[in-house]
């Protein structure tokens, strides 16, 4: 009995449930009819007219219906087509109703919003006449025009259940020929049919399903319109972007030569001797303007012929500075007293030597580097300009964004600009960072370390990546790339070029650029009529830091190679494996300065890194893409389109 009831009880909630969802389907907010006139006039744009019959039920549709319409689209090229949108008027079962619409500078759509915001549509079906025009649609080929238009959008939030659409052409001119599509976009589906000239749906077309037409009829028929700023700059993307990164480069050249012809010109004379209180590490930088591995290097060599210290490299893996804390009293008092300066950065307190292999030597190297740093800073002989630099990248920031509303860009994606930069901005830091931590460890590290960190940080930014991409697909490689390439062209400008001599700086760069024409000279007549003193060994390691400082220590070495070999020189300020000097001379003896060269670039690279670490052409209705008569037309290949939703 209790079985029997509880079938029963079954069958009877299933009718319930079957009666209340024939009640629904009964009921469903739909679109019964949806008819679209589209009049091409003689300057090839569109006057539309839609024609939208729904059934309205409160859910969907309250307050009247919505309709969304692309004005940009991307094609597969990688352009940006813009078509015009004019709203004109909008009906409500024969009445003017009012409209509002919303156009976002980076949107692909516009949306236009039917009805009254204070009044609530009566159940039921009613109809809707919407009217706009647009342009930029109409194809041009060599024997035809043709439109290829979405005519029953792909947005649609309603099933539509019999949609149409009918082109008149100027002075009732007749297409020449006709087709579609159906389905959802790609599709190629044939669920239409022809009736005077019109194109009718056979079947609903359900949300995400549309119906594309094209017509193909006699292009003199419209005028081909001049093309338009929007549709030129959506066309030649990749052009505009290349001006927007030669401007900035061409900013940054002028800027800088400004910059240098400000400094002043002074005159230029041979020096023989180093200029007072100036060491081959300041002059390496009051050079460069920067302070770079060679400023380390240059000391540390001159502290080394000075009789401070000794560079031990019988190893030849290995770079050991002992100190000696001699002096050589034949040297000047200024050089001495500068040297006492800079060999207590290198060696503070009780500390003698430095074993480059391990990592507390090569942290008080960095250090030294650090205190070299500060130590010529305050010298104040070249002052920097951020304000100039950060505003290269700042027209720079302004010429994308004012180009972003008319090319395809990634912004559209992350729905505005402010979310674009945000983003690749961090994701451009982020890669940054993970490079120079990896630059560290090549750096510092050795052996099996050295392979097991990279590895490790090579996978975090591989992870990384490909968290933060799937946000951007398709990534757009082409605008990315020159937003990364113009923010580096930016930083580095800005913190490496744009810096000019201050007065006393530019005195002393014609001082350093006079040792500088000594040094590379040669010949010993050349020598003679600037009454150059005579090559002595002294002479040589007097001058040595300072060529080094000056990337002239070749022609330096060249240049005293047959004395050195004659006094079969032995430095006893470097300890090297080989000796220095054998009988054949010069081929000898410049591989082996080379060496102490190319050994002491490594230290101060790595001191480099560690003090880094420790501070931290047609018309704009031109043909564009295949026919939609050709093999690859489908269902969402043309322009238009868009949707009918409710609010």
């Amino acid at each position: 009995m209790f079985r029997g009831m509880s079938c029963f009880a079954v069958f009877f909630l299933c009718l319930v449930c079957a009666c209340f969802s024939a009640s629904e389907g009964a009921a469903a907010e739909r679109i019964l009819q949806y008819d679209v006139v589209v009049q091409v006039r003689e300057d090839a744009s569109f006057l539309v007219t839609e024609r939208i019959r729904v059934n309205v039920e409160g859910r969907k549709i309250r307050r009247g219906i919505t309709r969304s319409y692309p004005v940009r689209q991307r094609l597969a090229d990688g352009t940006l087509r813009h078509y015009g949108f004019t709203m004109l008027s909008a009906r409500l079962d024969g009445e003017e109703v009012p409209f509002h619409v919303h156009l976002e500078n980076l949107s692909l759509f516009a949306g236009v919003a039917v009805g009254r915001s204070d009044r609530l549509v009566p159940h039921g079906e009613h109809v809707y006449e919407l009217r706009y025009t647009t342009d930029n649609h109409v194809r041009f080929f060599e024997n035809h025009a043709e439109i290829y238009y979405n005519g029953i959008g792909f947005e649609n939030v309603f099933p539509v259940e019999e949609a149409s659409f009918r082109l008149e052409l100027p002075g009732n001119a007749a297409p020449t020929r006709i087709t579609a599509f159906t389905g959802k976009r790609g599709e190629t589906g044939r669920d239409f049919r022809l009736e005077n000239g019109s194109v009718t749906s056979s079947r609903t077309l359900m949300p995400g399903e549309g119906m594309t037409v094209v017509f193909a009829f006699d292009k003199n028929l419209v005028s081909l319109p001049p093309q338009s700023w929007a549709n030129w700059a959506g066309e030649h993307r990749t052009l505009l972007l290349a001006a927007i990164l030669g401007m900035l480069i061409l900013y940054y050249l002028m800027l800088g030569h400004i910059l240098k012809k400000s400094q002043g010109r002074h005159t230029v004379i041979p020096i023989f001797s180093p200029p007072k209180g100036m060491s081959p590490g300041f002059m390496a930088s009051l050079r460069q303007m920067r302070f770079s591995a060679l400023m380390l290097q240059a000391d540390i060599m001159w502290l080394a012929v000075n009789g401070y210290l000794r560079m031990n490299m019988k190893d030849k893996k290995n770079v050991i500075l002992e100190a000696v804390r001699i002096g050589r009293p034949a040297r000047s008092g200024w050089i001495l007293s500068l040297c006492d300066v800079l060999f207590s950065m290198f060696f503070p307190f009780s500390v003698d030597r430095l074993d480059l292999s391990d990592g507390s030597g090569r942290a008080a190297l960095g250090n030294a580097y650090d205190s070299l740093q500060n130590y010529y800073s305050s010298w104040g002989r070249w002052t920097k300009h951020p304000f100039l630099g950060g505003l290269g990248a700042v027209l720079f920031g302004g010429m994308i964004i004012a180009v972003m509303p008319f090319v395809s860009s990634p912004a559209s994606e992350f729905g505005g600009i402010s979310e674009f930069f945000f983003f690749f901005t961090f994701l451009l830091f982020l890669m940054g960072l993970f490079l120079f931590a990896l630059y560290r460890v090549w750096v510092m590290r050795k052996g099996w370390k050295r392979l097991a960190m990279s590895v490790a940080f090579l996978a975090l930014e591989v992870g990384c990546m490909h968290i933060l991409s799937a946000f951007v697909e398709p990534v757009d490689y082409i605008f990315v790339a020159v937003y990364a390439v113009g923010l580096g062209i930016a930083w580095v400008w800005s913190t490496h070029f744009l810096r000019v001599r201050t007065k006393q700086g530019a005195k002393e760069y014609a001082q350093v650029q006079g040792l500088e024409m000594y040094i590379r000279t040669a010949e010993k007549d050349r020598l003679a009529k600037i009454n150059a003193p005579e090559d002595t060994l002294e002479k040589y390691e007097e001058i040595l830091p300072y060529a080094l400082a000056l990337g002239c220590a070749d022609a330096w070495q060249k240049r005293f190679a047959p004395l050195l070999a004659e006094v079969e020189y032995r430095p006893d300020w470097c300890a090297t494996p080989d000796p220095l000097v054998t009988s054949t001379g010069y081929q000898s003896v410049f591989p082996a300065v080379q060496a102490l060269s190319v050994a002491a670039g490594s230290v101060a690279a790595a001191a480099a890194a560690a003090a880094a670490a420790m501070s931290s052409s047609g018309s704009s209705s031109s043909s564009s893409g295949d026919s939609g008569f050709s093999s690859g037309g489908s269902s969402g290949g043309g322009s238009g389109g868009g949707g009918v939703g409710g609010w």
